[in-house]
Protein backbone atom coordinates (compact mmCIF):
# COMPACT_ATOMS: atom_id res chain seq x y z
CA UNK A 1 0.00 0.00 0.00
CA UNK A 2 1.74 3.38 -1.00
CA UNK A 3 2.02 6.05 1.71
CA UNK A 4 1.93 9.77 1.37
CA UNK A 5 3.79 12.68 3.29
CA UNK A 6 1.88 16.02 4.19
CA UNK A 7 4.29 18.86 2.88
CA UNK A 8 1.59 21.51 2.92
CA UNK A 9 -0.14 23.32 5.45
CA UNK A 10 2.62 24.67 7.50
CA UNK A 11 1.10 28.03 7.89
CA UNK A 12 -2.12 27.00 8.79
CA UNK A 13 -1.43 24.21 11.26
CA UNK A 14 -2.38 21.37 8.92
CA UNK A 15 -4.17 20.88 6.08
CA UNK A 16 -8.04 20.39 5.46
CA UNK A 17 -9.78 17.00 5.87
CA UNK A 18 -13.40 16.54 4.71
CA UNK A 19 -15.25 13.33 5.34
CA UNK A 20 -16.32 12.62 1.91
CA UNK A 21 -14.59 12.20 -1.66
CA UNK A 22 -16.65 15.32 -2.77
CA UNK A 23 -15.31 18.94 -1.63
CA UNK A 24 -18.62 20.06 -0.67
CA UNK A 25 -18.51 17.26 1.73
CA UNK A 26 -18.58 18.02 5.74
CA UNK A 27 -15.19 19.28 6.44
CA UNK A 28 -13.79 17.53 10.25
CA UNK A 29 -12.55 20.13 12.97
CA UNK A 30 -8.77 19.07 12.72
CA UNK A 31 -6.21 19.85 10.41
CA UNK A 32 -3.86 17.06 9.65
CA UNK A 33 -0.24 18.35 10.42
CA UNK A 34 2.18 18.91 8.56
CA UNK A 35 4.68 15.85 8.14
CA UNK A 36 2.28 13.77 8.92
CA UNK A 37 2.47 9.88 6.92
CA UNK A 38 -0.59 8.61 5.55
CA UNK A 39 -1.43 5.28 4.07
CA UNK A 40 -3.49 5.54 0.97
CA UNK A 41 -6.97 3.91 1.02
CA UNK A 42 -7.97 4.82 -2.64
CA UNK A 43 -6.77 7.62 -4.58
CA UNK A 44 -9.44 9.21 -6.98
CA UNK A 45 -8.06 12.01 -9.51
CA UNK A 46 -6.26 14.50 -7.17
CA UNK A 47 -8.36 13.38 -3.92
CA UNK A 48 -6.85 11.07 -1.09
CA UNK A 49 -8.31 8.93 1.22
CA UNK A 50 -6.47 8.18 3.85
CA UNK A 51 -5.37 6.05 7.29
CA UNK A 52 -3.06 8.49 9.58
CA UNK A 53 0.07 6.67 10.28
CA UNK A 54 1.54 9.17 11.85
CA UNK A 55 1.59 12.93 12.83
CA UNK A 56 -1.50 14.19 14.30
CA UNK A 57 -4.80 14.76 13.07
CA UNK A 58 -7.95 12.47 11.57
CA UNK A 59 -7.62 9.17 11.88
CA UNK A 60 -8.59 9.04 8.49
CA UNK A 61 -10.61 11.42 5.94
CA UNK A 62 -10.40 12.83 2.79
CA UNK A 63 -7.70 15.34 1.63
CA UNK A 64 -6.78 17.04 -1.64
CA UNK A 65 -3.52 16.46 -2.90
CA UNK A 66 -2.73 19.59 -4.66
CA UNK A 67 -4.50 23.05 -4.19
CA UNK A 68 -4.47 25.00 -7.72
CA UNK A 69 -0.29 24.72 -8.33
CA UNK A 70 0.43 23.83 -4.59
CA UNK A 71 1.32 20.29 -3.44
CA UNK A 72 -0.12 19.11 -0.17
CA UNK A 73 1.05 15.88 -0.36
CA UNK A 74 3.98 13.60 -1.94
CA UNK A 75 4.11 9.74 -2.21
CA UNK A 76 6.79 8.13 -0.02
CA UNK A 77 8.59 6.60 -3.08
CA UNK A 78 12.07 5.66 -3.93
CA UNK A 79 11.33 3.86 -7.05
CA UNK A 80 12.87 5.86 -9.96
CA UNK A 81 10.45 6.87 -13.16
CA UNK A 82 11.77 6.53 -16.44
CA UNK A 83 10.83 9.86 -18.29
CA UNK A 84 10.84 9.42 -22.16
CA UNK A 85 11.32 12.07 -24.84
CA UNK A 86 10.24 10.85 -28.58
CA UNK A 87 11.48 11.93 -31.82
CA UNK A 88 10.85 15.19 -33.51
CA UNK A 89 8.74 15.13 -36.73
CA UNK A 90 6.00 12.80 -34.70
CA UNK A 91 2.67 13.80 -32.84
CA UNK A 92 2.03 12.94 -29.24
CA UNK A 93 0.20 9.60 -30.90
CA UNK A 94 3.16 8.42 -33.11
CA UNK A 95 6.20 9.33 -30.30
CA UNK A 96 4.11 7.88 -27.92
CA UNK A 97 4.08 4.38 -30.27
CA UNK A 98 7.69 4.99 -31.34
CA UNK A 99 8.69 4.39 -27.82
CA UNK A 100 6.62 1.46 -27.25
CA UNK A 101 9.46 -1.16 -27.80
CA UNK A 102 11.26 1.23 -24.82
CA UNK A 103 8.33 2.01 -22.66
CA UNK A 104 7.55 -2.26 -22.64
CA UNK A 105 10.62 -3.10 -21.79
CA UNK A 106 10.83 -0.47 -18.62
CA UNK A 107 7.16 -1.59 -17.42
CA UNK A 108 8.29 -4.97 -17.42
CA UNK A 109 11.84 -4.34 -15.24
CA UNK A 110 9.42 -2.60 -12.70
CA UNK A 111 9.69 0.67 -14.10
CA UNK A 112 7.02 3.43 -13.87
CA UNK A 113 7.33 5.61 -17.07
CA UNK A 114 5.92 8.82 -18.20
CA UNK A 115 6.56 10.11 -21.56
CA UNK A 116 6.79 13.67 -21.99
CA UNK A 117 5.74 15.79 -25.09
CA UNK A 118 7.58 18.28 -27.76
CA UNK A 119 6.20 21.98 -27.21
CA UNK A 120 4.16 22.07 -29.92
CA UNK A 121 1.37 19.83 -28.15
CA UNK A 122 -0.53 20.26 -25.11
CA UNK A 123 -0.08 21.26 -22.36
CA UNK A 124 3.21 23.57 -23.63
CA UNK A 125 1.49 25.20 -26.82
CA UNK A 126 1.52 28.56 -24.60
CA UNK A 127 4.85 28.32 -23.84
CA UNK A 128 6.45 31.31 -25.46
CA UNK A 129 10.08 30.31 -24.96
CA UNK A 130 12.92 27.70 -23.74
CA UNK A 131 13.16 28.90 -20.41
CA UNK A 132 9.14 28.69 -19.84
CA UNK A 133 9.20 25.36 -21.66
CA UNK A 134 11.35 24.28 -19.27
CA UNK A 135 9.35 24.97 -16.29
CA UNK A 136 6.07 23.26 -17.90
CA UNK A 137 8.14 20.20 -18.13
CA UNK A 138 9.47 20.21 -14.22
CA UNK A 139 5.80 20.90 -13.38
CA UNK A 140 5.11 17.70 -15.03
CA UNK A 141 7.60 15.45 -12.56
CA UNK A 142 6.70 17.70 -9.68
CA UNK A 143 2.76 16.06 -9.65
CA UNK A 144 2.12 14.58 -6.09
CA UNK A 145 2.82 11.24 -6.73
CA UNK A 146 6.42 11.84 -8.24
CA UNK A 147 7.51 14.34 -6.48
CA UNK A 148 10.09 12.89 -4.25
CA UNK A 149 10.96 10.11 -6.73
CA UNK A 150 14.29 10.06 -8.68
CA UNK A 151 14.32 10.25 -12.72
CA UNK A 152 16.01 8.01 -15.58
CA UNK A 153 15.90 10.29 -18.80
CA UNK A 154 15.49 8.76 -22.15
CA UNK A 155 15.87 10.74 -25.31
CA UNK A 156 15.99 9.73 -29.46
CA UNK A 157 16.61 12.24 -31.45
CA UNK A 158 15.16 16.06 -30.78
CA UNK A 159 14.02 14.63 -28.01
CA UNK A 160 17.59 15.20 -26.59
CA UNK A 161 17.33 18.82 -26.59
CA UNK A 162 14.51 19.42 -23.85
CA UNK A 163 15.79 16.13 -21.95
CA UNK A 164 19.15 17.81 -21.28
CA UNK A 165 17.08 21.27 -20.13
CA UNK A 166 15.41 19.12 -17.67
CA UNK A 167 18.41 17.17 -16.95
CA UNK A 168 20.13 20.52 -16.11
CA UNK A 169 17.10 21.77 -13.48
CA UNK A 170 16.76 19.06 -11.81
CA UNK A 171 20.56 18.35 -11.15
CA UNK A 172 20.92 15.76 -8.99
CA UNK A 173 17.64 14.37 -9.39
CA UNK A 174 18.31 12.93 -12.36
CA UNK A 175 20.06 9.35 -12.02
CA UNK A 176 21.00 9.21 -15.56
CA UNK A 177 20.53 11.06 -18.81
CA UNK A 178 20.52 8.45 -21.80
CA UNK A 179 20.29 10.05 -25.21
CA UNK A 180 20.07 8.54 -28.61
CA UNK A 181 20.73 10.09 -32.04
CA UNK A 182 20.72 13.29 -31.56
CA UNK A 183 24.32 15.70 -31.51
CA UNK A 184 24.72 17.81 -28.67
CA UNK A 185 22.81 21.31 -27.87
CA UNK A 186 26.61 22.47 -27.80
CA UNK A 187 26.46 22.02 -32.03
CA UNK A 188 24.27 23.73 -34.29
CA UNK A 189 21.94 21.00 -36.02
CA UNK A 190 19.59 23.90 -38.06
CA UNK A 191 22.65 25.09 -39.87
CA UNK A 192 23.87 21.89 -41.19
CA UNK A 193 21.02 20.66 -42.34
CA UNK A 194 18.60 23.38 -43.44
CA UNK A 195 21.30 26.43 -43.64
CA UNK A 196 19.61 28.86 -41.18
CA UNK A 197 21.25 29.68 -37.78
CA UNK A 198 17.94 30.43 -35.65
CA UNK A 199 14.57 28.80 -35.01
CA UNK A 200 12.23 32.01 -36.50
CA UNK A 201 14.21 31.20 -39.93
CA UNK A 202 12.69 27.85 -40.22
CA UNK A 203 9.17 29.11 -40.77
CA UNK A 204 10.33 30.70 -43.98
CA UNK A 205 12.18 27.58 -45.92
CA UNK A 206 10.18 26.42 -48.93
CA UNK A 207 8.30 22.98 -48.57
CA UNK A 208 11.01 21.41 -50.76
CA UNK A 209 13.93 22.58 -49.03
CA UNK A 210 12.98 21.40 -46.18
CA UNK A 211 12.10 17.93 -47.48
CA UNK A 212 15.62 17.95 -49.11
CA UNK A 213 17.37 18.86 -45.44
CA UNK A 214 15.09 16.17 -43.83
CA UNK A 215 16.27 13.13 -45.72
CA UNK A 216 20.02 14.65 -46.43
CA UNK A 217 20.26 14.21 -42.56
CA UNK A 218 17.56 11.50 -41.79
CA UNK A 219 16.66 8.57 -43.89
CA UNK A 220 13.07 8.08 -44.41
CA UNK A 221 11.68 5.89 -46.80
CA UNK A 222 8.36 7.78 -47.12
CA UNK A 223 9.98 11.05 -47.60
CA UNK A 224 12.35 10.05 -49.71
CA UNK A 225 10.00 8.10 -51.83
CA UNK A 226 8.24 11.68 -52.52
CA UNK A 227 11.39 13.58 -53.15
CA UNK A 228 11.36 15.63 -56.58
CA UNK A 229 7.39 15.23 -56.60
CA UNK A 230 5.99 18.27 -58.16
CA UNK A 231 3.03 17.63 -55.62
CA UNK A 232 3.76 15.92 -52.76
CA UNK A 233 1.25 13.10 -50.98
CA UNK A 234 -0.64 14.08 -48.43
CA UNK A 235 1.22 11.83 -45.61
CA UNK A 236 4.36 13.60 -46.79
CA UNK A 237 3.10 17.19 -46.52
CA UNK A 238 1.67 16.12 -42.54
CA UNK A 239 5.26 15.10 -41.64
CA UNK A 240 6.68 18.42 -43.35
CA UNK A 241 4.01 20.81 -41.42
CA UNK A 242 4.87 18.90 -38.18
CA UNK A 243 9.03 19.03 -38.65
CA UNK A 244 8.12 22.72 -39.70
CA UNK A 245 6.45 23.45 -36.65
CA UNK A 246 8.66 21.60 -34.44
CA UNK A 247 12.14 23.17 -35.09
CA UNK A 248 10.92 26.83 -35.86
CA UNK A 249 9.19 26.98 -31.97
CA UNK A 250 11.38 29.13 -30.10
CA UNK A 251 10.96 26.35 -27.57
CA UNK A 252 13.80 24.46 -29.50
CA UNK A 253 16.62 26.81 -30.17
CA UNK A 254 18.93 24.58 -32.39
CA UNK A 255 20.87 27.12 -34.17
CA UNK A 256 24.22 28.58 -34.02
CA UNK A 257 22.87 31.65 -32.92
CA UNK A 258 20.85 30.35 -30.35
CA UNK A 259 23.45 28.23 -28.50
CA UNK A 260 23.63 30.28 -25.36
CA UNK A 261 19.68 29.80 -25.00
CA UNK A 262 20.35 26.17 -23.82
CA UNK A 263 24.09 25.35 -22.55
CA UNK A 264 24.77 29.37 -21.76
CA UNK A 265 24.87 30.86 -18.03
CA UNK A 266 25.22 28.47 -15.44
CA UNK A 267 27.45 25.68 -15.66
CA UNK A 268 26.49 23.86 -18.88
CA UNK A 269 27.21 20.40 -17.46
CA UNK A 270 24.68 18.71 -15.85
CA UNK A 271 25.78 16.32 -12.57
CA UNK A 272 23.88 12.93 -13.90
CA UNK A 273 26.22 10.73 -16.02
CA UNK A 274 25.43 10.59 -19.51
CA UNK A 275 25.37 7.38 -22.45
CA UNK A 276 25.36 8.09 -25.39
CA UNK A 277 23.91 5.80 -28.07
CA UNK A 278 24.82 6.43 -31.78
CA UNK A 279 23.90 4.49 -34.66
CA UNK A 280 26.09 3.10 -37.33
CA UNK A 281 23.92 4.27 -40.42
CA UNK A 282 23.95 8.28 -39.83
CA UNK A 283 24.82 10.37 -42.91
CA UNK A 284 27.27 12.66 -43.03
CA UNK A 285 25.06 15.34 -42.06
CA UNK A 286 22.95 12.98 -38.93
CA UNK A 287 24.41 12.14 -35.78
CA UNK A 288 27.11 10.57 -36.15
CA UNK A 289 29.19 8.92 -33.69
CA UNK A 290 31.98 11.67 -33.65
CA UNK A 291 29.56 14.31 -33.23
CA UNK A 292 27.96 12.61 -30.38
CA UNK A 293 31.14 12.48 -28.80
CA UNK A 294 30.62 15.79 -27.84
CA UNK A 295 28.26 15.34 -25.06
CA UNK A 296 31.16 14.31 -23.18
CA UNK A 297 31.84 18.01 -22.18
CA UNK A 298 28.01 18.11 -21.18
CA UNK A 299 28.26 15.82 -18.01
CA UNK A 300 30.53 16.64 -14.58
CA UNK A 301 30.10 12.88 -14.00
CA UNK A 302 30.63 9.85 -16.66
CA UNK A 303 30.47 9.62 -20.05
CA UNK A 304 29.87 6.68 -22.44
CA UNK A 305 29.33 6.42 -25.90
CA UNK A 306 27.80 3.20 -27.54
CA UNK A 307 27.19 2.57 -31.28
CA UNK A 308 24.69 0.50 -32.49
CA UNK A 309 24.03 -1.31 -36.01
CA UNK A 310 21.04 0.57 -36.90
CA UNK A 311 19.70 3.43 -38.72
CA UNK A 312 18.54 6.90 -37.10
CA UNK A 313 14.60 5.83 -36.81
CA UNK A 314 14.99 2.30 -36.81
CA UNK A 315 17.09 1.58 -33.87
CA UNK A 316 14.35 2.27 -31.89
CA UNK A 317 12.00 -0.76 -34.09
CA UNK A 318 12.19 -4.42 -33.20
CA UNK A 319 13.14 -6.59 -35.98
CA UNK A 320 11.57 -10.40 -36.61
CA UNK A 321 10.46 -10.11 -32.43
CA UNK A 322 13.56 -9.46 -31.42
CA UNK A 323 14.34 -6.24 -29.17
CA UNK A 324 16.69 -4.22 -30.33
CA UNK A 325 20.23 -3.95 -29.69
CA UNK A 326 20.15 -0.33 -28.69
CA UNK A 327 16.88 -1.01 -26.11
CA UNK A 328 18.91 -4.19 -24.75
CA UNK A 329 22.02 -1.89 -24.05
CA UNK A 330 19.87 0.13 -22.36
CA UNK A 331 17.89 -1.58 -20.10
CA UNK A 332 21.26 -3.46 -19.25
CA UNK A 333 22.27 -0.37 -18.44
CA UNK A 334 19.70 0.59 -16.14
CA UNK A 335 19.52 -2.24 -14.31
CA UNK A 336 22.53 -1.47 -12.78
CA UNK A 337 21.59 1.73 -11.13
CA UNK A 338 18.28 0.45 -10.00
CA UNK A 339 17.84 -0.27 -6.33
CA UNK A 340 17.91 -3.85 -5.27
CA UNK A 341 14.07 -4.11 -5.07
CA UNK A 342 13.13 -2.32 -8.58
CA UNK A 343 16.11 -4.21 -10.33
Amino acid sequence: MAHWEVVGGAGKGGILVRKGVELTSEALDERLSTGAVLEEVALRGDRLHFRRVSGSGPAEGWISTKLKDKVLVVRKDSRPVLVCFYSGGMSRAQGQAHLNVVLDAAKAAGLDTLVLDHATEEPYRSCKDWAEYLQALQQQVETPDLHSRPLILFAHSHGCLQAYGLARCLGCRVLKLYVAARRPPTMPLLDEVWGVSKTSDMKSIDEGKLLEGLVGAWRNRLLESASGMKTLPPAAKKILATVREQYASPCAPGGSLELDTVVGGAEAAIVAPIQAFACSQEREKGETATKMEGWRGLTSSKFELKVVEADHMDCLSAADGKMPELIALLMEDIKKILPPAAA
